[in-house]
């Protein structure tokens, strides 16, 4: 695998697909400029083995709550693209059918839709989560939930480094901000979906990375769903469940998923995430207006109206957008 992502039109994909929306910047220029000769640079140091990741820069958002980013440098997010899009094969046939996060063609509408549709078939929904999960995901675990079909040395030690890296002296976290973090992160809780599905029989759930919605006949059977998920995340995966959020409860009332209430005939935008949407709309308006925009700012733009259009919004939307008023 090491020979694969490391190979010349390897890499220089990568570092084409790393520079989308970030050509502005001058560290993306200055690769993108002598892009043969840092390319085969990048590959002898992989090859040799002497690649190690560059220092993170780390900047905090909340979103709605308090998050850390951490940004690599440039050809730190070469190796991350190389390396996801080798992993991506076996990531995409051993996901379960509804994990809706990293794969070609899923995405959050796709969820939100899915979402949807399993609740005009069941009457009852558990809402799970799990508490902080990029910052307790533990590396070992990681490792070995890939070692069992990457038997490429050379290959785990470069994730090894990668993890370490990114991670905290207790040798857990993952870098929000990371392409490799995404991936790895949604890989590893998907052993969480075959433990419902083969031990518990579940028919019927989807999981956006973290965030994950079990459908089912009775309260009970929910109730039974949310134990066998807290056993296996606490024993098999080190992680812990967010109990002040865990929700048992009839479908009819509305769920909670992916910042939107759904219920089997309706979609509605959270209210918080709601003023969130529009006030980031806002700031990228005032960023056009001041020459300071981010990248180009249509682009952006487009980007978050289209976040919105899976829900039965467009007379909310018509406000903001053409009005100008903030949701209350």
């Amino acid at each position: 695998m090491l020979d694969r992502l490391s190979s010349f039109g390897a890499l220089r994909g990568a570092a084409l697909r790393a520079a989308r929306r970030l050509r502005d910047r001058w560290t993306t220029g200055a690769f993108l400029g002598e892009l043969e000769q840092n390319v085969l640079q990048l590959q002898r140091e992989l090859r040799a083995g002497e690649w190690r990741p560059g220092p993170l820069r780390r900047f905090s958002i909340r979103d709605p709550k308090p998050r850390t980013i951490s940004v690599a440098p440039f050809r730190d997010r070469v190796v991350h693209h190389a390396l996801c899009a080798e992993l991506a094969p076996t990531f995409e046939r051993l996901s379960d059918r509804d994990s809706y996060a990293c794969r070609p063609g899923y995405g959050q509408h796709r969820a939100l839709r899915r979402c949807q549709a399993l609740c005009r078939r069941w009457p009852w929904v558990a809402r799970l989560d799990v508490a902080h999960y990029f910052e307790t995901v533990p590396h070992e675990g990681i490792i070995r939930s890939v070692s069992g079909w990457l038997r490429d040395p050379a290959a785990l030690e470069l994730l090894r480094r990668l993890l370490a890296a990114g991670g905290d002296c207790a040798a857990r976290g993952l870098p929000i901000g990371n392409l490799t973090s995404q991936h790895l992160g949604n890989h590893y809780l998907g052993a969480l979906d075959h433990h419902l599905r083969r031990r518990l029989r579940v028919a019927a759930m989807v999981r956006y990375m973290d965030d994950i919605a079990v459908f089912a006949r009775t309260a009970d059977e929910a109730w039974a769903a949310v134990d066998a998920a807290d056993v296996f995340a606490r024993d098999a995966l080190g992680l812990e469940l967010k109990h002040a959020v865990t929700q048992v409860q009839p479908v009819r009332v509305g769920v909670p998923f992916l910042g939107a209430r759904v219920w089997p005939g309706l979609l509605r935008l959270d209210r918080r995430r709601a003023r969130r949407w529009a006030a980031r709309l806002r700031r990228l308006e005032r960023a056009v207006a001041d020459g300071a925009a981010d990248g180009p700012a249509a682009a952006q733009a487009q980007a978050l109206v289209a976040w919105t259009e899976v829900a039965q919004a467009r007379r909310w939307r018509r406000a903001v957008l053409v009005r100008g008023r903030h949701p209350r």
